[in-house]
């Protein structure tokens, strides 16, 4: 007599099999996850400098137009006080003059006039995550130097920008 051996056909995957794959997956899942995470807070960083770029970019253009149309200035610590001819009351007699205050602290510059559609605040780094350093000084004879440093909280420079700004309407 012959003996037959059947052997049954496993079409299946076993529980180990199975839980074998599921942790693959799960591995090649936190992988993907962490990756897209570390992109976006990168993204986020440098949105985070191309606004701070573009804003002290912003206050340097105003900053330049007042100080080239200054007649007069005074400077202090964190304050630069500015007489600015205002042409729209301009007449052959005299001219009045609109007075201008630029003030600056840890995060902000604010350009204060006396009229409140000049008025404007430029924030270089939001929810205190740095610092932003401005330093205005005369240099002598019509010129001042600006500098504008912005850094994040771990201390890495975001903005760094230097600039002499001529002032061509200072009465002598």
């Amino acid at each position: 007599m012959h003996m037959r051996c059947f052997r049954a056909l496993n079409l299946g995957a076993t529980l180990i099999e199975i839980i074998i794959v599921g942790a693959i997956l799960a591995l090649v899942m936190a992988v993907v996850i962490f990756v897209l995470g570390t992109s976006s807070k990168q993204s986020q960083k440098v949105d985070r400098g191309q606004a701070a770029h573009h804003e002290a970019h912003r206050f340097l253009t105003v900053l330049r137009q007042d100080l080239r149309s200054t007649v007069q200035f005074k400077l202090r610590d964190n304050t630069l006080d500015l007489a600015l001819p205002n042409l729209q009351k301009f007449n052959s007699d005299s001219l009045e003059y609109n007075s201008v205050t630029y003030i600056w602290s840890n995060n902000f510059i604010e350009r204060i006039s006396e009229s409140p559609k000049s008025t404007r605040k430029y924030k270089l780094q939001p929810r205190d995550e740095g610092a932003v350093l401005l330093s205005i000084k005369n240099q002598g004879d019509q010129t001042v130097s600006c500098s504008i440093k912005v850094t994040n909280i771990d201390g890495s420079e975001v903005v760094n920008i230097q600039e002499l700004i001529s002032m061509d309407g200072l009465e002598r």
